[in-house]
């Protein structure tokens, strides 16, 4: 599965905000301010106006200050983890273990010159014990063989069979298995944006939101953002705002995730194929 960052770090950041919101002054313990200029972010996070937290470019009619998430680059690694598609034999396939089986030997049937009897599951995984219950004795391992899995083609030693005996098979199968699933690791570089019409604001917002960042990264490494790191710089005013001049600053936050493309659903594996009726074909060449 393909994660949605933009949604891991918006709730994030608005869960560390809406504890501002509850008790303002929690931000006299995370800022160190020594001209004492936090009286009008507090007044804003007591004013009840919540900061939009929003995806993409604001439009020029939005309201500010707002915090705008947006992706500045999402690279796939070279040496990502699991580049090739993993088999259906792997360990998210059902196996069906102990299914116990009367096969009757048929006369002369042989396979590759071989006595063998064919069980009614293909895709065979083992043979837990075969007992031949016409002579009431258990074959020894080294009597039989698994030679062809998918059609669940058991060889047997002539020794230990006779046309006619009837033989109780117990063995594992592979009933069904998951789709290939490829995983591929990704970096990817977010800005997170603070606009606001005051260069002290911008400033004092953007810290708060490196706070959030860090005293969430535990709780974004559960989501399965590894290698997280932060960064930061002023951005140019933007000018659909003039004659207004809106101050801008971006903290960047670059982490490592994987990416899969893992099923949800299992599919069953295939048993064999039968062709139901033969077809003739024939051709006349004039010279």
């Amino acid at each position: 599965m393909i994660p949605v960052i933009e949604d891991y770090l918006s709730e994030l950041i608005e869960a560390q905000f809406t504890r501002l919101y509850t008790t303002p002054t929690l931000v006299n313990t995370m800022l160190i301010n020594r001209a004492n200029r936090l009286s009008e972010l507090l007044a804003l996070l007591q004013s009840g106006t919540q900061i939009p937290i929003i995806w993409g470019y604001p439009r020029p009619t939005a309201q500010l200050p707002v915090i705008c998430l947006m992706l500045s680059e999402d690279d796939e690694e070279e040496l990502g983890l699991g580049d090739e598609d993993d088999y259906l034999y792997d360990e998210t396939t059902s196996t069906v273990t102990g299914e116990s089986q009367s096969v009757v030997y048929q006369p002369g049937a042989v396979y590759n010159n071989i006595p063998y009897i064919q069980v009614a599951n293909p895709n065979v995984y083992s043979i837990s014990s075969i007992t031949n219950t016409s002579t009431n004795t258990t074959l020894d391992p080294s009597a039989y063989y698994l030679a062809d899995a998918t059609p669940g083609y058991i060889t047997l030693d002539p020794s230990v069979v006779s046309d006619g005996d009837t033989l109780q098979v117990t063995y594992d199968y592979m009933a069904n298995g998951n789709d290939p699933d490829t995983e591929v690791m990704y970096s990817s570089n977010f800005k997170i944006e603070v606009w606001s019409n005051n260069g002290v604001l911008t400033s004092q917002l953007y810290n708060l939101l490196k706070w959030a960042l860090i005293d969430g990264r535990e709780t974004l490494l559960g989501d399965g953002l590894f290698r997280q790191k932060l960064g930061g710089s002023d951005l140019y005013p933007a000018p659909q705002y003039f004659p207004s001049f809106v101050y801008r600053r971006a903290l960047t936050f670059w982490c490592q995730y994987k990416a899969s493309t893992q099923p949800s659903t299992q599919t069953s594996l295939i048993t064999g194929v039968t062709v139901d009726t033969p077809t003739t074909f024939s051709a006349q060449i004039d010279f």
